[in-house]
């Protein structure tokens, strides 16, 4: 009887660290911090005639264990607060790093070109996946970038 019990306390332990590593704030990073209805400078070679607007959401899913049919709204992918770093598709190192504000949302101008926005997950979870955006001039992009957390 009293093995089961000490079991049953090492399983609440064990449940409650998951819990935290799932959730663990990323690192702080230099980053310019950034708000959804403003952009900031142009980043990479360029001038304001070839630039253009890459806008994006950060989102947590799955958030319940089990997925519905039909979906519960409780459960839809919850936005995160996190850093973007920017690079060229080509290869080369960070150009910047951004900051998502609380509802997950950013907005940067940049030169025309190919970027990958590599977003900045957890010590384990969450795990993000780099999106690649193609910037137009005078043109916005939309993006949405998902982190997974592992909750399944």
């Amino acid at each position: 009887m009293n093995m089961k019990r000490v079991a049953i306390v090492f399983a609440a332990v064990i449940v409650v660290l998951l819990g935290a590593l799932i959730f663990v704030p990323p690192a702080k990073s230099p980053t310019v911090p950034q708000a959804a209805s403003s952009t900031s400078t142009i980043v990479g070679s360029g001038t304001a005639g070839n630039a253009g607007t890459v806008r994006g959401t950060v989102v947590l899913g799955p958030t319940c264990p089990v997925e519905r049919i039909p979906p519960d709204p409780a459960c839809a992918p919850r936005p995160y607060q996190t850093s973007i770093a920017i690079l060229r598709s080509r290869g080369s190192g960070p150009l910047a790093t951004i900051q998502t504000d609380s509802s997950g949302a950013f907005s940067v101008s940049l030169a025309a070109g190919i970027y990958v926005f590599h977003p900045q997950g957890g010590a384990v979870y969450p795990r993000c996946t780099d999106q690649i955006a193609t910037v137009a001039p005078g043109k916005t992009t939309n993006v949405t970038i998902s982190c997974d957390t592992g909750i399944r």
